[in-house]
């Protein structure tokens, strides 16, 4: 009877344990980030107006190094290269 009580007792330890880093991967995997994209086509040499861009979500694990994540960030600056618009 004690060895039956001790295992459910570790059974039940570790669909605990289970569950929580389950959840926490789940959780993990739904964080967001916010990244500013073009708006719609741009050619280079364009200085960036709040018309030319927006910001999206996107998972927080697929945001590069050096996105920008604010609209003012972008605003004034001129690109270089053309740009293609997000499709979805």
């Amino acid at each position: 009877m004690k060895k039956a009580r001790s295992s459910i007792v570790i059974i039940g330890v570790l669909a605990l344990v289970t569950f929580t880093l389950v959840a926490g991967v789940l959780s993990a995997a739904q964080k967001k980030a916010p990244v500013v994209v073009a708006a719609r086509a741009l050619e280079a040499g364009t200085k960036l107006s709040l018309a030319d861009v927006e910001v999206v979500q996107v998972h927080a694990r697929a945001v590069l190094g050096g996105a920008f994540g604010t609209v003012k960030d972008v605003v004034g600056l001129v690109i270089t290269v053309q740009s293609l618009s997000r499709t979805c």
